[in-house]
């Protein structure tokens, strides 16, 4: 059914306890309650008198099987319209447990049977039960040997006369069961069941009817109705969907529509287009593969960003009016504007408008039956219940508001309405738990609260919200069960008529100010709760809420929810329940951890009859990635692609199909990342059967930076979603954030600040001040000023203000912990501009004590006799060796310690699980016991590494849900108990820190930065006896991965140096990482080969600064470099420009060096961009010349140019010199060959330099290579080759080389003329080395390579088998103390080589193999 523009009751069915159940034994199944709806089909009904009008002897239908037909009766008084009777059965008084039955059976056969085998079918049949959910529709799958293959229940009845219906496949079944099921219990007796038309349908002569379309500014909702059944399965109906811009020739691919077969429809939404564009959307119906009849084609707008302004900055045709620069009255907006070209806007005044009315009034703006209104760049304050109320009004924008101090503290206890589902939180009045008669739940209070079945097309865009009056309760309220979190909301959608985008708005519940939900979708029993249908949550940071981030509850018709983050939340989404679908989840980031630090789950997810699509997600959470079965009794079906499902240890974020009893996870979960063996799961072996299993490596995940760095399990392995993933991606990396949108801040939004990092960590003692840092980058696009916002009062952000432009801005955040109690305190930092851009991040206050007492103690070291604990050795155990909860024996391990003075004080482990992930709920958790309490301590996130855990204890009936212990000072004692089996306990540490002992972070000396030469780095740490661990290839150290650092490091290219610093008994330090620019990144000329060299514009050999401006290192999103400094700016960028060339300009100079032989002209293919007609051209000459210049003018987005004229360059080494022509010009990667045509992408691989430095030993002292990180190559017949390949260790293109043409060329011994590649490597000490490769070939006839030292004849032979793995020498080569060549020379061209290791063992690595090496 397609929505109309405001949903009525007249276009929904009311879903009445649905009781559905699937059980699998084969293929999947669609489960489907139909409401009042009746469907006609033209194809044939397999069932034989499915309309009960033939009559057998005795007296009931002819052609069915009855267990008791003494009960059931043909009834022509009662049947649903279109039918002339039913069948109806008189409930046993004493029937049993089972079910009753009337079974028609049919068999499967290529020919001469009633059904074929390997097709979809649909049984549908009408119901009504005088006891809601006493009938029900089964079809049963039978094998040749009469062994039951599937079972699969429909929904059950109610007491009014519904349809319901089950679509299955026959698969290889050789019999299929009809069965018409009905309850026969002792709750049932003196019932009566009905059913009416019995229907088998194939969908043959099913036809698509004309499609609508529902736009959005950046989606369309496709609904496209079926004339006849739809049938499903692996053999029946689906609906492809293409896409163009009108006016445009080709179609490009959508999602697949799903199948709504209670509204015999299918649905679907095009994603990720551009607003005010028309596009034609078409559809295809096709059955087992083929297309039925006609495609359906319909065109529509998308919704324009913003309504139009004239050249006065008013809406055309409008009324404008702008609000005072105070008030405290509320503001009440009624009627508005007629149409989209006649708006009312209510606007700040030029020096801005805040209306507070504290708790005068419910609500600061009460916007009721209005329309075609924008509430504009207000600052609101106050309101009992909310900040803005919508009713019944529609075509609404509220748009760059900041709203914060609505709703009501409240008073904190129980009621005693049983009834009500929460009974325990915050009251308006006395609770009666305090004596009171008449409290009023604190709950539903949004911020923006949007409410009536008339109120569509809200927009809420660009505002921030943060930190209510009061906070919401949480679950971990005791007693159990009467726990549900209530309290105030960032945005709630309650009963509206759908439509609606919520996009780009910052919502943050700071210190003392949490959420129930951020965004609350109220009603979600409902098809119009929640977001309803066709709208979108978009680019949104949501932050803070004790329930759910986001509830998309409700009906779920093309709902979409994407580029969003999501943190500190008890679940991040919840899709509880898809009553209608499809939903779409996409590229979003889910980080766990509610008020409490706890977590239940990432995706929180439930059903009853539509799908909700998981594409492209990162969830980084210490408990489960998803839950099913989450209320409404019904079976969750799921779509899952290219989702990274991980957390802060490994062994994190299982996914647990089954939470809830038998109401498990089905459909379609594949192609994930998951954490090995983490599938929990009833028949796992089903379940994600083309996962990568591992643990993927993030760029900076405390930082909430989540790019998958080169080499990590994700890169390159997701397989492709239209408009989901980038559409020239074959093998796109899985998660949310990709290379092209790394270096944006996230959410990922246009013309706005980027400010970085995501996520900072402030760690202070009390009463004492520190700071961090924060990188501001505010183009002129997103405005001309910008203001800091604090979200506390113990923040402070310098500077507070300033004017944008193109250079990096640093602002210092300065945390005053006076006050502040000990633990953990949130807050944001937002940036906004003066045209209402908005961009926010967090950061965390960590407060220890002013004096630190610790008491540390090994686990294994307390164990009495008969403990329930058993020591275990283990090197990665701190002291040697672990506690191991075992079956047998009750004993405690048992900690004593002397307490100085009476004190607040924490509990700490270190743990870990016996795994795998899948068993994470059965290996969790503890007993703590001190003085008379005896408290269940459940681990956060505990995993099969070691993590730091801090018990959470419980406060009983107060708010105060976990907190220290307080003991007295003298003689103390803790005990910890067994509770679950395969728990390992580490180290134990009680302190007055609510933090376990953390290592210092290492410090750099000297700091990262631009140098012109080598640096020789130290590492120190302020811990004592601590031992730091590093990295220079880009990888993340931990406690066995890194070189141990013992002296300076030498670094002479540009680097990455990473570090951790460890300690036994305490918590390692977090991850120092910095960057080190050297110019150039090498000591020599750029080495042309083949009349081609290539150079990264940052490794210029030197840069001058002239007229005020200097060529600077710059981050740009899509360059061709590192993550960061992969570019360089003509800066500062204050519009000053060149008619020529200017000899005192600022110039970036590239040293080449032409081999004799090569050609003489040479065209310059430069990879750039400049924003605006002001900076969008450089100079190009040779060596420094300021008479031979090309000018060269720039496209507007990173793009190639190439110069119109070719330069002379002889042979020998010479400079090519860019020079700034426009100020704010950006240069990313600079390609010199005698072609004309630009590059594609990003461009050939950088050449060599001369005076390449080696590959040094690793931690090993073994030399680990890329392929494609060789010094030089030779050519010859055939030439080693550059490729790209999804399976390779290195980056995600050019990362593998190949010896190409593959023409057969083969040599049957080392041949000193054929073509090489070249790695230098400095030996410490003479050895017998063997050469270990990752290679490929094809065939027998491409397998082979030869290796040599020094160019040498001596050679070992390295084969390569039929897929990408390692092979090693037979034998070794000699190689003496110093510097030498490691050659690879062709034996058979077509081998494919990805990674070298030169090692002394002949064992080969598994994987992609160790991290390469450095180079110095």
């Amino acid at each position: 059914m397609t929505p109309a523009p405001f949903l009525s009751s007249g276009l929904c069915f009311r879903l009445r306890s649905p009781r559905a159940t699937t059980r699998r034994c084969g293929r999947l199944a669609s489960v489907v309650l139909l409401g009042l709806v009746c469907l006609t089909a033209s194809a044939q009904n397999f069932l034989v008198n499915g309309d009960f009008s033939s009559i057998g002897g005795n007296g009931l239908p002819s052609d069915w099987s009855y267990d008791a037909p003494g009960i059931m009766s043909v009834d022509t008084g009662d049947h649903p319209s279109g039918a002339t009777r039913s069948l109806k059965i008189d409930l046993p008084v004493n029937g049993g447990s089972s079910l009753g039955q009337v079974i028609q059976s049919l068999n499967v056969a290529a020919s001469g049977a009633p059904l074929q085998p390997n097709t979809g079918y649909l049984a549908r049949v009408w119901v009504k039960s005088s006891l809601s959910g006493d009938a029900r529709l089964e079809i049963k799958r039978y094998d040749g040997s009469n062994n039951e293959l599937e079972r699969i229940d429909s929904a059950s009845s109610g007491t009014g006369w519904s349809q319901v219906q089950v679509g299955f496949d026959t698969g290889a079944a050789a019999r299929i069961d009809v069965l018409l099921r009905y309850a026969k219990d002792s709750t049932t007796a003196g019932q009566v069941a009905r059913f009416a038309t019995a229907e088998l349908l194939d969908g043959s002569g099913s036809t698509l009817g004309a499609i609508s379309l529902v736009p959005t500014f950046e989606s369309i909702g496709v609904y496209a109705p079926v004339n006849g059944a739809i049938v499903t399965g692996a053999s029946g109906h689906t609906l492809a969907l293409a896409y163009r811009i009108t006016g445009t020739s080709t179609w490009l691919p959508a999602l697949a529509a799903d199948a709504a077969i209670a509204d015999n429809e299918f649905r679907g939404s095009v994603l990720q287009l551009q607003p005010n564009t028309s596009y034609d959307v078409q559809a295809v119906l096709k059955l087992n593969g083929s297309q039925v009849g006609s495609a359906q084609t319909a065109t529509v707008t998308t919704w324009p960003e913003t309504a139009t302004l004239d050249a006065q900055g008013k809406i055309p045709s409008s009324t404008d009016t702008t609000l005072a620069a105070s008030s405290s009255s509320m503001l009440t907006i009624t009627g508005g504007g007629a149409d989209g070209n006649h708006w009312v806007r209510y606007k700040a005044a030029s020096g801005g408008s805040t209306i507070d009315v504290g708790a005068a009034a419910d609500q600061a703006i009460h916007v009721n039956n209005a329309h075609y209104v924008i509430i504009d760049g207000l600052t609101l304050k106050g309101g009992k219940k909310y900040a803005i109320l919508v009713e019944n009004s529609h075509h609404i924008r509220i748009q760059n508001c900041t709203i914060s101090g609505w709703s009501e503290a409240g008073t904190f206890g129980a009621n005693d309405d049983q009834s009500k589902d929460t009974k325990w939180g915050y009251f308006t009045g006395t609770p009666h738990t305090s004596g009171g008669s008449n409290p009023t739940l604190i709950n539903l209070r949004g911020a923006i609260y949007v409410k009536g079945l008339t109120s569509a097309q809200v927009v809420i865009d660009r505002n921030l919200i943060y930190n209510p009056v009061g906070k919401s309760s949480s679950w971990g309220i005791i007693p159990s069960g009467q726990n549900h979190p209530a309290g105030p909301e960032g945005v709630v959608l309650d009963t509206t008529g759908g439509n609606q985008v919520i996009r780009n708005n910052d919502m943050i519940a700071g210190d003392g100010h949490f959420f129930n939900d951020v965004i609350e979708g109220s009603q979600n029993g409902e098809t119009t709760g929640g977001p309803s249908h066709d709208s979108d949550i978009a680019g949104n940071m949501l932050v803070g809420a004790n329930d759910d981030g986001t509830e998309l509850d409700g009906g779920q018709k093309n709902v979409r929810f994407w580029n969003n983050f999501v943190e500190i939340n008890h679940s991040g989404i919840s899709t509880v329940p898809v009553l209608q679908g499809p939903s779409y989840v996409f590229k979003n980031i889910f980080v766990g951890g509610d008020e409490r630090g706890t977590t239940e789950d990432g995706l929180k997810l439930g059903g009853v009859s539509g799908v909700a699509h998981f594409i492209n997600n990162t969830v980084y959470t210490p408990n489960y990635a998803f839950t099913g079965g989450h209320s409404f009794g019904n079976t969750t079906t799921i779509f899952t692609r290219n989702n990274i499902f991980t957390g802060p240890v490994d062994g994190n974020a299982p996914l647990r199909y089954d939470k809830i009893g038998s109401y498990t996870v089905l459909g379609d979960t594949d192609y994930d990342l998951t954490p090995v063996g983490g599938i929990n799961a009833t028949s796992p072996g089903d379940k994600e059967p083309n996962r990568v299993e591992g643990y993927p490596e993030f760029s900076d995940a405390a930082a909430r930076s989540f790019l998958l760095l080169p080499g990590s399990p994700g890169v390159g392995a997701g397989v492709p979603m239209a408009t989901v993933t980038p559409a020239d991606a074959s093998h796109p990396d899985m998660g949310a954030v990709d290379a092209d949108t790394a270096l944006s801040s996230w959410p990922l939004r246009a013309n706005t600040p980027d400010l970085f990092p995501l996520r900072s960590v402030v760690r202070l003692r009390e009463a004492t001040s520190a700071a961090a840092g924060l990188q501001l980058k505010a183009p002129a696009a997103s405005g001309s000023t910008w203001k800091a916002i604090s979200g506390a009062t113990w923040l402070s952000v310098s500077p507070a203000t300033g004017s944008t432009g193109a250079s990096p801005i640093a602002l210092t955040c300065t945390v005053n912990a006076t006050g502040l109690t000990r633990g953990t305190h949130n807050t944001l930092v937002s940036v906004r501009t003066n045209t209402g851009a908005l961009r926010t991040v967090l950061l965390t206050a960590e407060v220890l004590p002013a004096t630190d007492h610790v008491f540390t103690m090994e686990a294994e070291s307390g164990l009495p006799a008969g403990a329930a604990f058993e020591s275990v050795s283990d090197a990665t155990a701190s002291g040697g060796a672990y506690a191991h909860a075992i079956s047998s024996g009750s004993g405690n391990i048992a900690m004593n310690f002397t307490v100085p003075a009476a004190e607040d004080y924490y509990v700490h482990a270190r743990v870990r699980m016996d795994g795998p992930s899948a068993q994470q709920p059965n290996q969790n958790s503890a007993w703590l016991l001190f003085g008379t309490e005896t408290d269940e301590w459940d681990f956060a996130g505990p995993g099969i590494d070691w993590s730091w855990d801090t018990a959470r204890v419980p406060r009983a009936t107060t708010v105060d849900l976990t907190g220290p212990i307080h003991f007295a000072a003298g003689a103390a004692q803790i005990e910890i108990g067994k509770r679950s089996g395969g728990v390992q306990i580490d180290t134990i540490v009680v302190s007055n820190s609510p933090y376990p002992p953390r290592v210092a972070a290492p410090t750099f000396s000297p700091a990262g930065g631009n140098y012109s030469s080598a640096q020789s780095v130290g590492m120190s740490t302020a811990t004592g006896g601590a031992t730091i661990r590093y990295t220079t290839d880009g990888s993340l150290p931990t406690r066995t991965h890194g070189t141990v650092y013992s002296s300076p490091v030498s670094i002479g290219t540009t680097t990455t140096l990473r570090a951790i610093a460890y300690k036994d008994q305490m918590e390692r330090s977090g991850v120092s990482s910095d960057l080190y620019t050297i110019a150039g990144g090498g000591s020599g000329a750029f080495q042309m080969s083949g009349n081609e060299v290539v150079m990264e514009a940052e490794h210029f050999t030197s840069e001058t600064a002239g007229d005020g401006h200097d060529w600077t290192l710059a981050t740009t999103a899509g360059a061709s470099g590192g993550a960061s400094d992969n570019a360089v700016q003509a800066l500062p960028n204050t519009g000053t420009g060149y008619a020529t060339i200017n000899a005192a300009a600022t110039r970036v100079d590239y040293q080449i060096d032409v081999p004799g032989g090569s050609a003489s002209s040479f065209y310059v293919h430069v990879r750039a961009l400049g924003a605006t007609t002001a900076d969008d051209s450089v100079y190009l000459s040779i060596d420094g010349g300021t008479s031979s210049v090309v000018e060269m003018d720039l496209f507007h987005t990173l793009s190639w140019r190439t110069s119109s004229s070719a330069l002379a360059i002889p042979a020998g080494v010479h400079t090519l010199t860019i020079w700034m022509r426009e100020d704010g010009a950006i240069v990313d990667k600079v390609v010199v060959n005698t072609g004309t045509t630009d590059p594609t992408g990003a461009g050939p691989a950088e050449s060599a330099r001369a005076g390449s430095q080696a590959f040094q030993p690793d931690a090993n002292g073994d030399f680990v290579m890329e392929a494609e990180h060789f010094d030089t190559t030779t050519d010859s017949t055939d030439t080693w080759t550059l490729v790209t390949d999804s399976s390779a260790s290195g980056g995600a293109s050019d990362n593998a080389l190949q010896s190409l043409p593959n023409d057969g060329t083969a040599y049957a011994s080392l041949d000193p003329a054929a073509s090489r590649a070249d790695y230098a490597i400095d030996v410490p000490a003479g050895a017998n080395y063997y050469v270990l490769i990752r290679d490929y070939g094809a065939t027998s006839s491409d397998d082979s390579v030869y290796v040599s030292i020094d160019g040498g004849s001596t050679a070992q032979t390295v084969t390569a088998g039929r897929a990408l793995d390692w092979k090693g020498s037979p034998g070794t080569l000699a190689i003496p103390a110093g510097r030498h060549t490691l050659t690879i020379w062709d034996r058979e061209d077509g081998v494919e080589i990805d990674k070298i290791v030169v090692s002394t063992g002949a064992t080969l690595p598994t994987g992609t193999g160790p991290a390469e090496s450095p180079r110095n």
